[in-house]
């Protein structure tokens, strides 16, 4: 079933709006992730992403059957992350 986001943690996952960057550091990935947990902490944002995304799942495919750890917040973050590949 394709979710917009776990309600759940699982033992050893950590809250994203926990994670603190280090404001020095230069590197270019760090915008993507403040953006991406920027989203992450606000829930009406989140939630109008989603619908958007969802929107943008073609209706061919089955909402109710398929990869049930492939939910919404995984494809947009491997969306903004070049190179990255989700092992599920």
């Amino acid at each position: 079933m394709r979710v917009a986001q776990n309600e759940q943690m699982t033992i050893g996952e950590v809250d994203i709006s926990n994670i603190r960057f280090d404001p020095k550091s230069r590197d270019d990935i760090l915008k993507i992730l403040r953006g991406l947990q920027f989203i992450y902490t606000h829930p009406a944002l989140r939630t109008a992403i989603f619908e958007l995304l969802g929107a943008k799942i073609s209706p061919k495919v089955s909402k109710t059957n398929g990869r049930p750890r492939m939910i919404l917040w995984n494809i947009l973050v491997c969306g903004h992350l070049p190179g990255l590949e989700l092992r599920l």
